[in-house]
């Protein structure tokens, strides 16, 4: 893979690398054929990696959704302490993406090890307001990925790309039963009448996301 200065540091199956150098994923990999994984992204606040316990947690429960394979999950973490520490941001992003490890070239899995990335990046700024739009496309509540953070994200991609080519910040999805789901990479909330209202865990499809989650419990 060619150097990407983007990233200072990157942990590839167990090593850390520079730039992006020396990392030899495979072709046949199902994250990369498929989209066969799972992910989680991160953010760095003060050179340090937020919220990661809750983060590990659903990354757990995405992989036993999808039936992969668990890698060591302390490894992880580690890995992760050590590319927010090593990449030396104040404020960013990482991601972290598991997958199903080297595959057949079909939906077929195969029996190897899952692969393992994580990497980080500076954090882009974020408006304080932005539009929404609805787009025409639905969230299936009762879909095989409802409520798994997949990397299989082709859907919230073109999405938003159909709301930016629409002047707005942001799409929102319904689900199958015309009610309110999610954002493209974001959890919904409103205010009515002074109570805080969000779509529910599990009915409307939504992932259950770790600001969310935050959010409800200051919010109490």
């Amino acid at each position: 893979m060619d150097s990407d200065e983007r990233f200072p540091l990157t942990w590839f199956d167990g090593q850390i690398h520079e730039a992006g150098r020396g990392i030899g994923l495979s072709p046949s990999d199902h994250g990369v054929t498929v989209g066969d994984g799972a992910f989680e992204t991160i953010r760095i606040l003060h050179g340090r990696a937020f919220a990661v316990d809750q983060h590990m947690d659903r990354l757990a429960a995405s992989l036993s959704g999808l039936g992969i394979r668990e890698p060591n999950l302390a490894v992880v973490r580690s890995a992760i302490d050590s590319v927010a520490e090593g990449s030396a941001l104040a404020d960013g992003r990482l991601r972290v993406t598991v997958t199903a490890g080297t595959s057949p070239l079909s939906s077929v899995r195969g029996v190897g090890q899952p692969t393992v990335l994580v990497a980080a990046e500076p954090s882009t700024p974020v408006a304080e307001l932005e539009s929404l739009v609805t787009c025409p496309w639905t969230r299936n509540e009762r879909g095989v990925l409802a409520g798994i953070k997949s990397t299989s994200y082709a859907d919230n991609v073109i999405a938003l790309a159909w709301a930016k080519a629409r002047g707005a910040g942001d799409a929102i999805f319904h689900n199958t039963q015309g009610h309110i789901s999610e954002g493209t990479g974001s959890n919904l909330f409103a205010l009515i009448d002074g109570v805080l209202v969000t779509p529910p865990i599990g009915s409307s499809g939504c992932l259950a996301g770790i600001t969310r989650s935050i959010v409800l419990d200051l919010s109490r």
